[in-house]
């Protein structure tokens, strides 16, 4: 115990009390990489990745002054892990090959007494899709699709006309 005294009394400071008033260490996501590139948020506070990005690393901490090598983290990347992801004392995660789309990352922390951090911290990421997954360019495919049809059956009623002709000649000749 730590005693302070001043003119009018004497105050007390119990670093072990003080210690288990403490809420856990909250999480804090220090770098989000792609394909080793650190992103950047837009205005609108959502990470935009570019659609051909493979690799994905969140980087994350909680700061604590009391025993940060006993801090465990939970972990989630929304719409690919089935629950939180106990990752222990590792501070990174990684995701490759992920489905264009919006997801969001979360981790939380629990300090060395058990205490859970106040709230996941999160970060929202969006990958759009790349150009040969839009309706763009589907519905470009289809349009050219047929036309190809249209056009191999134009050439085979052409076709078939031709040696019609030839025929109704062969016959109108006997």
């Amino acid at each position: 115990r730590l005693w302070f005294p001043n003119d009018r009394a004497l105050a007390v400071f119990d670093p072990v009390l003080a210690l288990a008033a403490m809420p856990g260490a909250a999480a804090c996501i220090e770098e989000t990489l792609a394909d080793g590139t650190r992103l950047e948020p837009g205005q609108d506070g959502v990470l935009w990745v570019a659609s051909n990005c493979r690799r994905f690393e969140f980087r994350y901490t909680a700061p604590t002054f009391v025993a940060p090598a006993s801090v465990a983290f939970h972990y989630e990347l929304a719409g690919v892990d089935p629950g939180p992801v106990a990752a222990g004392s590792r501070r990174r995660a990684f995701y490759t090959n992920l489905e264009p789309g919006r997801y969001a990352f979360r981790v939380s922390a629990t300090n060395h007494d058990g205490l859970p951090s106040p709230g996941p911290t999160v970060v929202a990421f969006s990958i759009p899709p790349r150009f040969v997954e839009t309706w763009m360019f589907k519905g470009a495919l289809l349009a050219v699709l047929a036309a190809a049809a249209f056009g191999l059956h134009r050439a085979r009623l052409a076709a078939l006309s031709g040696r019609r002709n030839e025929l109704e000649a062969i016959v109108a000749r006997r």
